[in-house]
């Protein structure tokens, strides 16, 4: 029985013992990767923490989560940090992010409102707003707040192309395609630019210069169909050939499966 418990002795010294590791679990949750971020802090929330500190844990779980797509999943997470930390700008915004994703546009503005009334001077908010605003087609209002963003943040070239898209939407193609040139001298390879000053020229029945300029559209983003076809359309009056040539090209580029136009922003 003395050597079976020394045996047992030995057997316990010597086995590995799982500790828990804190700091590694914080690193985890806040990883870019975001399975790695999810286990971590999926650990954090099940462990002993804080209030505050499991607030933290379901707002970064939830930020994972809408890197994944997984936005249900992230509106789950931020309102379980809303509820421990029900002051959090930044959770509110993020929680607005994950609605206008499912195009639940009258929650996401209530949470962008929440947001600027707990910190006015949140970076890019009016631009989250106004984004939103754009895509329930309230121009007026997505104007008023894209204004308000562009005054606070001067220099993004998203802020003036979507600005230009809602001015187009008003018919106010001069400052449309004033929007779309600045967004170009800010960001030169910003192919939706190029294609949208092009779409305002064509409306004017610049058509040569608008065939230039989806050019450089489709130099920059040669697998976009709409570029095709639109230029197409400014061709049909100038170079039949060339604009049967890029009808045919994108309806080439549409009949292909879903798969190989993967990552190509709407």
């Amino acid at each position: 029985m003395r050597i079976a418990a020394v045996c047992l002795l030995a057997a316990l010294v010597l086995a590995p013992v799982a500790l828990a590791n804190p700091q590694q679990d914080w690193d985890d949750c806040t990883s870019s990767d975001p399975d790695v971020s999810i286990v971590g802090c999926s650990k954090i929330i099940a462990g002993d923490e804080s209030k505050s500190n499991a607030a933290i844990a379901y707002m970064d779980r939830g930020i994972a989560h809408q890197n994944k797509g997984e936005h249900q999943d992230a509106i789950a997470d931020f309102n379980a940090s809303l509820k421990l930390n029900p002051n959090d700008p930044a959770v509110y915004r993020s929680r607005g992010f994950s609605f206008a994703k499912t195009e639940e546009y009258d929650l996401a503005i209530d949470d962008y409102n929440r947001t600027i009334e707990l910190k006015p001077d949140y970076k890019n908010i009016y631009y989250d707003r106004a984004w939103t605003y754009a895509a329930k087609d309230d121009h007026a209002r997505a104007l008023n707040d894209y204004n308000r963003a562009i005054a606070l943040v001067n220099d993004d070239p998203n802020m003036f192309n979507d600005r230009g898209n809602s001015y187009a939407a008003f018919g106010d193609l001069d400052r449309a395609l004033a929007d779309f040139d600045k967004a170009v001298a800010l960001k030169s390879d910003y192919a939706l630019s190029h294609a949208n000053h092009a779409w305002v020229l064509a409306q004017r029945d610049r058509h040569e210069e608008a065939v230039a300029a989806y050019d450089e559209a489709i130099r920059l983003a040669p697998g976009n169909p709409d570029n095709l076809s639109d230029r197409g359309l400014s061709l049909f009056g100038l170079e039949y050939d060339r604009a049967l040539a890029d009808f045919d090209a994108a309806l080439r580029i549409r009949s292909r499966p879903l798969l190989t136009l993967s990552g190509q922003r709407a």
